[in-house]
């Protein structure tokens, strides 16, 4: 019985050793980006350099970060490009990810293309870093680009509703109506909005200008969200 299954386990925690587990970089740079983007931002600011002058910081490494990352929503760019120097020392996914996106709103946008590319090949699996490749090479009007690492990261995580999102911006860069739509309506299928989804994919086939096997396979994928629809709603 289920109740009977609670007991036994938390019968087997209570006799559990208690045990410290040490905070690791990751977690001490997630608490400053997290403290860097929630506290005002001149608050912010003022929170880390003051930690770096009286060394009061569990972490040097992860108080610098969020210097950096308040800096940034201070918009001191020049500031920020030196506070993170030291920080490239240390690998790190999070970090990496943090200088290829300053290099993007200080308006580099070569260098920050470069970055990405780079920090990709470090951090293969670092999802951060692939979205923010992907929305650079939107931002410097690459589409096509794009639509290619979006469409092989889609072989592989085919249900990340925000692949679908970037793939519907790049479809709409090019002008491609009918396979923007499809794109934003998987990614609304892929969040639970299915009305929203039978909508953009009801638009799709109204765009026309696609070919015989596109158009089928829109409406043959509205055949199936029309079907979850009544399912769900049946439950209710």
């Amino acid at each position: 019985m289920t109740y009977e299954r609670i007991a036994d386990i938390q019968n087997r925690i209570e006799n559990l050793p208690y045990r410290q587990v040490p905070d690791g970089l990751d977690f001490q740079l997630i608490r400053a980006k997290l403290r860097a983007e929630i506290d005002a931002p001149h608050d912010a600011v003022a929170f880390f350099e003051d930690s770096l002058v009286t060394r009061k910081f569990l972490s040097e490494t992860a108080s610098r970060y969020g210097l950096v990352a308040s800096l940034i929503r201070t918009r001191e760019f020049a500031r920020a490009q030196q506070e993170i120097v030291p920080l490239r020392k240390t690998p790190s996914a999070i970090i990496a990810n943090l200088d290829c996106h300053l290099a993007e709103v200080a308006g580099n946008s070569n260098n920050a293309l470069k970055c990405y590319q780079e920090a990709r090949r470090a951090y293969p699996g670092y999802r951060a870093l692939f979205y923010g490749h992907a929305e650079q090479l939107l931002r410097a009007r690459q589409p096509a680009a794009a639509l290619q690492l979006i469409d092989a990261r889609l072989l592989a995580y085919p249900d990340d509703a925000r692949l679908y999102r970037l793939q519907a911006q790049a479809y709409a860069a090019q002008g491609n109506n009918l396979l923007q739509h499809r794109a934003q309506g998987e990614a609304y299928a892929r969040t639970g909005q299915l009305g929203a989804a039978v909508e953009q994919f009801q638009i799709a086939l109204k765009a026309g200008g696609g070919d015989f096997y596109q158009m089928s396979a829109i409406e043959a994928r509205l055949r199936d969200l029309r079907s979850l629809m009544a399912q769900r709603d049946r439950k209710r």
